[in-house]
């Protein structure tokens, strides 16, 4: 049981650190893109001609990777060198890829980088004598738990995806150690959730801050945090103003104003924060 602990505290401190140096690099591809002063289009040729050069070697490692993922895990008898050298070059194409404002994602990209990281460790693990050959898809799939925690914060949609996958509880116990150590590590390394990133860096653009104010729209319900208030001494998220409320037909002045059942409520707020205080608000008004 020990020598588990360490295992999964091994993991945990250089998944983490790999976790960094991925952000760090996908952040850079994302500045390099912005800098480069070619054409979009030119851009997306130079990443189609990369994709079309990797296909020609390894068909499956393009696209997700998830194929060639597969393939690792049920017959991975390549060399350790080797592992890593198909890694970085699918962690390179994804950070591209992903960095270049093309439709998509980095969800499975990211499990299957994290996977064969985590193949890379194993192997060598088994080299050195500390695990067994059988263990190797073991230690992949808590990597890629671990890997998707560091990059994009979310360690239960990790560990409950990982056991969906496998079927089984095997995995389920070590994924909660795993990811719960590596957001710890994270939060020490000062790792941002990538997607988080991208969002601040989005409501910071003067294209965006100059959308101004909008207005959402809500229904008082029996029971709700806004029932029964007083509009005067309501707490709001900063910078949000209840403009008017409809009564019985009517727009009445919020001053002075105590909300009831089946008031309707009409709140300005920055444009920029719609996606971040849209669900706070509606639960403020409703008992959902």
């Amino acid at each position: 049981f020990i020598d588990q602990l360490k295992l999964f505290l091994f993991l945990a401190v250089v998944i983490s650190v790999f976790g960094k140096i991925y952000s760090m690099f996908t952040l850079w591809c994302k500045d390099f893109f912005t800098r480069l002063k070619h054409p979009p289009y030119m851009k997306m040729l130079y990443l189609l001609i990369i994709a079309y050069t990797i296909s020609l070697t390894e068909i499956d490692l393009t696209g997700g990777g998830e194929q060639f993922l597969i393939m690792q895990a049920m017959h991975g008898y390549h060399p350790v060198l080797w592992i890593a050298a198909m890694m970085l070059i699918h962690l390179i194409f994804t950070s591209l890829s992903f960095s270049s404002g093309l439709p998509g994602g980095n969800f499975i990209p990211t499990l299957v980088t994290g996977g064969l990281f985590g193949q890379i460790i194993a192997l060598l693990l088994v080299k050195y004598g500390f695990i067994e050959t059988e263990s190797i898809s073991y230690i992949m799939l808590i990597s890629m738990v671990g890997f998707l925690v560091a990059v994009v914060r979310t360690p239960l949609t990790g560990i409950v995806l990982i056991t969906e996958i496998t079927g089984h509880l095997d995995v389920f116990y070590p994924s909660i150690i795993v990811g719960g150590l590596t957001y710890y590590f994270t939060e020490m390394l000062q790792i941002k959730p990538f997607n988080v990133v991208l969002y601040d860096e989005m409501i910071s653009t003067p294209a965006f801050r100059t959308e101004g104010r909008s207005s959402l729209f809500v229904e008082i319900m029996t029971g709700a945090y806004f029932d029964g208030k007083e509009v005067d001494h309501l707490t709001l998220p900063q910078r949000c103003i209840i403009k008017t409320i409809h009564r019985d037909r009517k727009d009445l002045a919020p001053a002075g104003q105590t909300l009831i059942p089946g008031d309707q409520v009409e709140i300005e707020i920055d444009s920029q924060d719609i996606e971040k205080l849209y669900e706070p608000l509606i639960s403020m008004a409703n008992i959902y």
